[in-house]
């Protein structure tokens, strides 16, 4: 049946067209997660604990024209070989949404590179761990098998890379839904793309870390600010300029006004600082858990320190520091503990917790929200 998701954000918001329409158990559907983009469905499915019918979305709403479907609880070795499959309606094409599409290819981005350069494949990113999935499809195992399209892992991919335009709060966004389970937006970040269009200026310089598609460096663009995408997966950081461009920035400032550097996070910041570098704003928002080109095992429950640590010398007098977890095992408190001594490590005193953000209306949750953003002022 049709589930037509939060009265503030419904098809007739000319300002926003991507939101979460079903939430888990907070909405009373464990198991499932349904966001909108435009005229598009993408549901996520823990199809193995929770096996039990769910709201299954429909194009006979009045709102979709389509529904993406994506089991999430796979081997997840397996997760980056299976894409998400086109459940009922038609496809995505270049004439859906507010504007029109594009197409751009990963030939046309200026990047900075290790001296070393290294396969993103060795970097096991693991962006979304069991906490994003809290969430139901009435689907058998048997069709589930006819439904997911899995592929060879060795074919090569195609480096011309079809999305298409939402808006949030006025700002173009570019998402692709028959990819991977990332779509290239995470829709529980909006509170803090909204407050980057509001205070964002010309004079504002933002280096955006783990910034897949650039989504922070977008908002922040359209305001006026000069940013820096720092990120370790090519893929992703291709989308950053088409985004910019199609928000009305002019092609001549990107390559001087909106940097993109391919690289581990970790060394770039030590670089960046060896430099001499300085930001207005610094954003940390790191998967739950990773491993770097040397194979040692990070995670923001035990070693957020020693990120914060690199990137607060970046920080300039008055300027702020975003540190954000979508890691469930990690309470709020603690992961502020560890964040302010990361601090305390390079000598900071005075430091100030200026803000935590809540999770976005369209987000509710049964206990602790699930993400924990928090907003320091520097001395």
């Amino acid at each position: 049946g049709a589930f037509l998701g939060r009265k503030s954000l419904q098809m007739n918001n000319s300002t926003t067209s991507a939101y979460r329409e079903i939430n888990g158990a907070a909405d009373g559907f464990p198991g499932w997660i349904v966001d909108r983009y435009g005229k598009f469905l993408f549901v996520q499915h823990d199809d193995k604990n929770h096996p039990n019918k769910g709201p299954l979305p429909s194009i006979h709403d009045g709102y979709t024209a389509g529904v993406y479907y994506y089991a999430t609880n796979r081997d997840r070795s397996m997760m980056s070989k299976v894409k998400p499959v086109l459940l009922e309606g038609r496809a995505v094409r270049e004439s859906d949404a507010y504007y029109t599409p594009i197409k751009y290819s990963s030939n046309d981005i200026e990047y900075e590179e290790d001296e070393e350069m290294y396969n993103s494949d060795d970097y096991d990113l693991d962006e979304f761990d069991d906490n994003m999935i809290e969430d139901e499809f009435d689907i058998t195992d048997d069709e589930l098998e006819k439904y997911m399209l899995e592929f060879d892992s060795d074919e090569e991919e195609d480096d011309e890379v079809a999305a298409f335009p939402v808006v949030e709060n006025g700002v173009t966004y570019h998402v692709s839904l028959g990819d991977a389970l990332s779509t290239g937006i995470f829709l529980d970040q909006r509170p803090q793309r909204a407050w980057l269009t509001r205070n964002c200026s010309p004079e504002t310089r933002v280096l955006n870390c783990f910034a897949h598609c650039g989504a922070f460096s977008v908002a922040a663009a359209t305001a006026g600010a000069s940013t820096v995408s720092l990120d370790l997966d090519k893929k992703w950081l291709d989308r950053v300029w088409p985004q910019i461009i199609a928000n009305g920035i002019e092609e001549d400032s990107l390559a001087e006004r909106h940097d993109c550097i391919y690289g581990d996070c970790f060394d770039w910041l030590a670089r960046l600082a060896k430099r001499g570098e300085k930001f207005d704003l610094v954003i940390l928002d790191p998967p739950s858990t990773s491993v770097g080109k040397k194979k040692k095992r990070w995670s923001a429950k035990n070693d957020m320190d020693e990120l914060v640590a690199l990137a607060a010398p970046l920080v300039k007098s008055g300027g702020l520091l975003w540190t954000t977890t979508n890691s469930a095992s990690i309470p709020p408190e603690k992961f502020a503990k560890k964040c302010k001594k990361g601090l305390d490590d390079v000598g900071l005193s005075g430091v100030r917790l200026e803000r935590v953000v809540p999770m976005p209306a369209d987000f509710p949750s049964v206990g602790p929200q699930p993400v924990t953003n928090l907003v320091w002022r520097l001395p």
